[in-house]
């Protein structure tokens, strides 16, 4: 039972521990880690869930890094995928920014992963 009672205390111990340091860490200065992903289409601002792209038309997509408080940086070299690869063609399939053809008529999504973080792009239409 003793045993019981130790094990229990050591793992709150330990688990007070770790969040202690993940919210020291936060609050550090210097780069933070890469907590999501944000996805645009081309230089702007706008969003690319829900672009329409025309058969044999392309689009640059782009992916930024936010940390937890929503600060920008760095996103790697993300890889990117379509959920329906007939649909697209994505060149090059790995980086920062990409472009986007549309191959045939239909709707998939864009699946962007850095670093353990993975972002959905949804709803892409091919006209």
């Amino acid at each position: 039972m003793k045993s019981k009672v130790a094990l229990t205390i050591l793992a709150v111990t330990l688990f007070a521990f770790l969040v202690g340091c993940a919210t020291i860490q936060s609050k550090l200065p210097g780069p933070k880690p890469l907590a999501k992903i944000v996805v645009f289409v081309g230089d702007g601002m706008r969003s690319a869930s829900g672009e329409e792209i025309s058969i044999g038309a392309s689009k640059t997509f782009r992916a930024e890094g936010r940390d937890e408080a929503n600060n920008p940086v760095s996103v790697g070299n993300p890889v990117w995928s379509a959920t329906n690869p007939g649909i697209v063609e994505i060149t090059p399939s790995v980086g920062p920014k990409v472009t986007i053809k549309g191959v045939k008529e239909g709707t998939t999504d864009i699946v962007v992963e850095s670093g353990g973080v993975k972002k959905v792009v949804e709803s892409i239409y091919v006209r």
